[in-house]
């Protein structure tokens, strides 16, 4: 777990978590909006471009190189990219 400044703390406690529960909130009313595969197709988008960007990916794609040690590094990326595109329409 990451080490943060007390400063930093206090701005996720009071302003950071409530940002994120306004996201999730809005894209979850706009999900329920949309026809089901419209909105699985977009949160498959959404996830695989979002996902790989994320911190946990490094992680995820050094086990992916142990796991499937045959692939190359491209091969790889595509494995990571379709579990968070996997996550996203789920």
């Amino acid at each position: 777990m990451a080490k943060h400044s007390p400063a930093r703390r206090r701005f996720d406690r009071l302003i950071g978590y409530r940002l994120e529960a306004v996201a999730v909130i809005l894209l979850t009313g706009l999900f329920r909006r949309l026809p089901l595969d419209t909105a699985s197709a977009l949160g498959g988008r959404l996830a695989r471009w979002v996902g790989p960007r994320l911190g946990s990916s490094r992680r995820t794609l050094e086990r992916i190189r142990l796991a499937l040690p045959p692939r190359t590094e491209g091969e790889a990326r595509r494995v990571l990219a379709d579990s968070w595109e996997n996550l996203g329409r789920t």
